[in-house]
């Protein structure tokens, strides 16, 4: 689930879907009642994780489907190779 939370919180902080697709998308939920309003932020809340939940597992899935990982692992390799410079005695 953490991975998921993560992908779900960088594409929901993200500016490019709340400025050209969501803009003023509370404005909506202004004309009802409290009872109502407090409805509408939990389930938009909800459809805003599940749909950047897939949209994540989307991007897993291309990203293993492309083995992105075994074609960058030389760089992995290379930046976490040990330095044997550091002497610790």
């Amino acid at each position: 689930m953490s991975p998921t939370a993560l992908g779900v919180y960088l594409i929901h902080v993200h500016r490019l879907p709340w400025l050209n697709y969501f803009p003023g998308y509370a404005k909506l939920f202004a004309k009802h009642n409290t009872f109502v309003i407090i409805c509408l932020v939990i389930l938009s809340s909800l459809l805003i994780y599940i749909v950047c939940s897939a949209i994540d597992r989307f991007r897993y899935e291309l990203f293993s489907l492309l083995r992105l990982k075994e074609r960058f692992g030389i760089i992995d390799k290379f930046i976490n190779k040990p330095d044997d410079s550091i002497k610790t005695d």
